[in-house]
């Protein structure tokens, strides 16, 4: 996919919620939550080079292709995004058409872990509601009926996966994909998903620092900060005391590149010369939590 293409996909996105959504909206993705889904939709397509799993995903999507037309003889097609020809917020766009209008997925993951049994059913489950929702979408008009999930496993594991459509899947998860469809309509932003690891990213872009502008914050704020600083100390504190194990380590390696230890671990300590380069310019938000000084009084 070119950065052209990718941007056209991102704006398309924009017009309704797509199978790709629906593990995000429904808590079940590990990569995204609601509140990242809700941010495609309201603010413009962010220009930022890909995270290298996504990149290369896209990159061995042609060839897994091919692989499938060679090891099962199917033709598979491209096809447009599709609408829901009742709930016209719902839109799927698949990779790929196959055998009797099926839904072809296909995937690249490093690691086998949630992935069953070949030709059966079980796939990850931000993936089955992934190909539930295209099957929904693409029922009435291309009288879809199957999806086939294709992955390739840490680069040489190829499996194949039969997903049927469940006609209890739609009737589940609508309620909340028409609420969270209400609060694209009305710039709404859903609750954050604290502790997430996207969600701290999400709140960064949802929320830009006017200059100057000063509020009160509610009082639970106090504990958070407090909260904060602490972790702090003590990320400090662990820091330094993992610098002082490495010391020992280095001490006892003395000038030996590489020690064994008696469980079988390696320790290696080696030079590394990098070429130097030019950091791109950027903007990113400073965060500080600071005490008032002495003998000043705030109100």
């Amino acid at each position: 996919m070119t950065s052209h293409e990718r941007r056209e996909w991102l704006e398309g996105r924009r017009q309704g919620i797509g199978s790709s959504d629906v593990a995000a909206i429904l808590g079940l993705s590990p990569w995204q939550t609601a509140l990242d889904i809700y941010l495609s939709k309201v603010k413009p397509p962010v220009e930022e080079k890909m995270a290298a799993p996504l990149e290369w995903g896209q990159r061995a999507e042609p060839m897994i292709a091919a692989a499938i037309r060679d090891h099962y003889g199917w033709t598979l097609n491209k096809i447009p995004t599709v609408i829901h020809r009742q709930h016209r917020f719902l839109i799927a766009s698949v990779d790929r058409l196959g055998p009797e209008n099926s839904v072809v997925e296909i995937k690249t993951a490093s690691r086998a872990d949630g992935w069953g049994e070949a030709e059966t059913a079980e796939v990850p489950d931000y993936y089955w509601v992934q190909v539930q929702h295209q099957l929904e979408v693409l029922r009435e008009t291309y009288e879809a009926k199957t999806a086939w999930v294709f992955v390739l496993i840490a680069g040489n594991d190829f499996r194949r996966y039969r997903v049927a459509y469940d006609p209890d899947y739609l009737p589940t998860v609508l309620d909340a994909l028409r609420d969270f469809w209400a609060c694209v309509e009305t710039r709404t932003p859903p609750e954050p998903q604290w502790g997430h690891p996207s969600t701290l990213s999400a709140v960064q872009r949802l929320h830009e620092p006017k200059p100057g502008a000063t509020t009160i914050l509610p009082g639970e704020c106090d504990q958070w900060a407090d909260s904060y600083e602490r972790l702090g100390q003590e990320a400090k504190a662990a820091n330094e005391e993992r610098d002082a194990v490495k010391a020992r380590l280095i001490h006892a390696l003395g000038d030996c590149e590489v020690g064994k230890l008696l469980d079988g671990r390696t320790v290696t300590r080696k030079e590394i010369k990098r070429a130097g380069f030019t950091v791109e310019p950027t903007t990113y938000f400073s965060f500080t939590v600071k005490s008032p000084k002495k003998g000043k009084v705030t109100s």
